[in-house]
């Protein structure tokens, strides 16, 4: 089962949205969890790709690492068993986007940072090289990304395999 609980245009570390002390889509990802898991609160992953909006923000890179560290220990202290974060990294920003390239490269580098400093994280896939429209992968990429999904989550203490 997959249980989806992504919301566009979500911050972390700019909204706090996501972080465990009063992130109201922290919350709303717990409950969706409780409901799939008939109240066991056992996930095998849970997978993170998110960034797009912090760097639109301006995040540093040392703010966006204390967050996704803090979200991923807020998500081990939520669940009554491991769960592993698998973090992927943002991909790039097309130049009609108006968000900082640079700005974007510091989300990329807090990620990697993160997974480096948490032993709740795992790394994820690279989407930069992937053909996007705006933020949105193109659909020519979703082939590529499973297959990188599919290796990240294989290579993270999951438990599951994937077959793309």
């Amino acid at each position: 089962m997959f249980v989806a609980t992504s919301v566009g245009a979500t911050g972390l570390a700019s909204t706090g949205q996501w972080l465990p002390a009063d992130g109201g889509r922290f919350v709303s990802m717990l409950d969706e969890v409780r409901t799939a898991t008939a109240e066991q609160m056992c996930v095998s992953a849970l997978l993170w790709l998110q960034g797009e909006t912090d760097a639109n923000f301006g995040v540093s890179r040392e703010a966006y690492r204390d967050a996704l560290v803090a979200f991923a220990a807020g998500v081990e202290n939520a669940m009554a068993c491991r769960v592993p974060v698998v973090a992927g990294v943002i991909g790039r920003i097309e130049e009609d986007i108006l968000i900082d390239p640079d700005a974007a490269d510091a989300i990329r580098q807090g990620t990697l940072d993160a997974i480096d400093a948490s032993p709740d994280l795992y790394p994820g896939p690279w989407t930069y090289d992937l053909p996007i429209h705006n933020l949105h992968f193109a659909d020519d990429a979703a082939g590529p990304l499973l297959d990188r999904w599919c290796a990240a989550i294989g290579e993270a203490p999951t438990g599951l395999r994937c077959s793309p």
